[in-house]
């Protein structure tokens, strides 16, 4: 089960970091723990978060339509492209992938995956998302009274185990909406999302506590005017998620993201609390500490991003 939990596809937080000691694995040890951790409650968040990465690359595509000129609730979104260079990039492929179906439901729109595809983010999911729109055809006219709405319909997200044994988490409930409030930030809320591995009788139940925040560069989402640049995200959430020592049991964690700033897939700064709930759900004898925080930064005169991880009492790498 850690190993199947560790190969979630990553993509989407996907990092170089540089790290200058030489003794690696010995000045590594005294955080293992924090970065198992850190794993664990990431992971399940980044499975909570996909309705609402569907809506949020939607929502790229319709912006981008508009900028246009198209009528987003006529035009052919999958012939939208944009310019990069001398090539014509097409927008849907390039945020969902040539294998991922869409179908327009009146104001609504239905996303079908592929699971023989990998996606442009590094998963590989099936089943589907209805995006429904409660009327505001990009998401910039939505607002807290008639937000977007994301419903999943049979979803899973394939993970693959060293050997090559793949399972799916398969999402049995959980809501998600998002909504621009009037400002320049997007508001992204994600409630009871129920998930279960196959064959595993422990199910999560993850919620946003402090709704995500996000802020991009341009406030229309459009495409062509945010890919590439930063994306200013903030946010928390906790519930039980899926654990394994001995026996596979949910257990209560909690996740924080304070200032993140995130270019393209990667986190380029910002920090990251991940954290156990109850001493009393978890081996404290495997985990000193019940608490890690992940550092984030980012020297552009190098385009190097580097993490620095802190748990009970350690540093890694040394300040």
């Amino acid at each position: 089960m850690n190993k199947l939990i560790a190969t979630i596809a990553l993509a989407a937080l996907a990092f170089t970091s540089c790290i200058k000691e030489n003794n690696i694995w010995e000045e590594m040890r005294p955080v293992q723990p924090g970065r198992h951790i850190y794993q664990l409650a990431t992971n399940q968040d980044k499975l909570a978060m996909r309705p609402a990465n569907a809506a949020l690359r939607l929502a790229m595509l319709l912006a981008e339509a508009d900028k246009q000129g198209e009528d987003v609730l006529s035009a052919d979104l999958k012939e939208i492209v944009v310019k990069k260079g001398d090539a014509s990039i097409k927008v849907w492929e390039t945020l969902f992938g040539a294998h991922t179906k869409l179908e327009r439901q009146g104001e609504d729109y239905l996303i079908t995956y592929s699971d023989e595809a990998q996606l442009p983010d590094g998963f590989f999911m099936a089943g589907s998302v209805l995006v429904k729109t409660n009327g505001a055809k990009v998401l910039n006219q939505s607002s807290y009274s008639a937000p977007w709405t994301v419903e999943m319909q049979d979803l899973k997200v394939f993970v693959y185990s060293d050997t090559g044994m793949r399972q799916a988490f398969n999402f049995d409930g959980g809501e998600t909406t998002l909504y621009f409030d009037g400002d320049d930030s997007y508001i992204i809320n994600a409630s009871s999302f129920r998930i279960h591995l196959d064959n595993v009788d422990a199910s999560s139940n993850w919620s946003t506590i402090k709704p995500y925040t996000l802020r991009a560069e341009d406030s229309s989402l459009a495409y062509s005017l945010c890919s590439g640049k930063d994306f200013k995200v903030e946010g928390s959430a906790s519930g039980p998620t899926l654990y394994s020592s001995d026996m596979t049991q949910a257990v209560g964690m909690g996740y924080e993201l304070i200032n993140g700033v995130y270019r393209g897939m990667q986190i380029i700064s910002g920090t990251q609390e991940c954290r156990f709930l109850s001493p009393l759900e978890y081996d404290t004898t495997q985990y000193p500490a019940s608490s890690v925080t992940y550092e984030w930064s980012y020297d552009s005169s190098t385009n190097t991003v580097f993490q620095k991880i802190r748990y009970n009492g350690y540093v890694y790498p040394k300040d």
